[in-house]
């Protein structure tokens, strides 16, 4: 099977770096539903994450919008992955002169959400656009943006090998995502216990057992506030356990989050004796019937010192 290359000279762009400047323009290509359209878009935007700017693309060909790019630059440093990883043999001689590097990544898609496609295309028949899109793109950005690489996120099923080979891409399925479907008899957790075997019932009764004097609270947007600098430590103290990390949230990222979900955003804590060891978001989707949980935050030493299982 062969794919032509197609010839992109009546392609042009229209370049937006706020969501606001780009959204009515959107609106009128993408489905009300679709996620290029959702509030928390804005509401990462507000956060303003470590070493990322924000860009909403327009795609025109002859004048007329035909699709759009929602795109991040990620300047990836030393921050973003574990050093121990350069204490082993041979490795650790190139430790320094790595540590000082830093390089940028040009990201079409949501580094912070799972199944967050950045491109869309009036003919879907099309889509595969995006590669030589970007590309081109690439190639009109001005100033200090010299990307070494660009990633298309979640669209391993969109695309086959042919097609991504052909446009200079490769495949990347290691960053996989667990899900659980919950089945039809399952009306509570002990009806999930019943479904497990012995080995892993036992170890989440043990799990159970742990967590007895945990207390769980769903927290309010004020709580969040007031907690912010905490759930930011907890949350870092998870980051810092990666090998490594494409792109770093603050606590404002929850708080606006919220701000902009409501109820279908929830930050829980977990609290021993008053003090909240950890902390787990989630984000509901009410018409999907779906929820996911995003972020978690926790005290490791606490964890061990009170041998718990967060």
């Amino acid at each position: 099977m062969f794919y032509a290359r197609q010839n992109y000279t009546d392609i042009s762009f229209e370049t937006h770096s706020r969501f606001r400047e780009a959204v009515s323009s959107w609106q009128t290509l993408v489905p009300p539903s679709h996620h290029l359209l959702s509030p928390d878009i804005e509401a990462l935007e507000d956060s303003k994450p470590e070493d990322i700017e924000f860009r909403y693309v327009n795609i025109l060909e002859n004048g007329e919008l035909i699709g759009i790019m929602y795109l991040q630059y990620l300047r990836f440093g030393q921050k973003h992955y574990n050093h121990n990883i350069f204490d082993k043999p041979l490795l650790k001689y190139f430790k320094g002169i790595i540590l000082r590097q830093s390089t940028r990544i040009l990201i079409c898609g949501n580094l912070f959400r799972v199944n967050f496609q950045g491109f869309y295309f009036k003919d879907k028949g099309r889509k595969d656009m995006i590669f030589n899109c970007l590309q081109q793109y690439k190639g009109t950005i001005t100033g200090d943006k010299n990307f070494s690489g660009i990633l298309v996120k979640d669209c391993s099923r969109e695309f086959n090998e042919i097609q991504f080979g052909c446009h200079s891409f490769r495949s990347f399925t290691q960053d996989l995502t667990m899900e659980l479907g919950i089945r039809e008899h399952w009306e509570n957790f002990g009806d999930y216990l019943n479904d497990l075997t012995r080995k892993y019932r036992q170890r989440a009764l043990k799990i159970q057992s742990a967590m007895k004097d945990i207390e769980l609270t769903d927290l309010s947007l004020a709580d969040i506030i007031q907690q912010k600098d905490h759930i930011n430590r907890l949350y870092m103290n998870c980051v810092k356990q990666q090998s490594l990390a494409l792109g770093i949230l603050g606590a404002d990222y929850f708080i606006k989050m919220k701000t902009s979900l409501g109820e279908n955003f929830k930050v829980f804590a977990y609290s021993l004796h008053g003090e909240m060891l950890a902390f787990s978001s989630h984000i509901y989707y009410p018409d999907k019937n779906r929820m996911e949980i995003h972020y978690i935050g926790m005290d490791y030493e606490a964890n061990r010192k009170y041998q718990l299982y967060f």
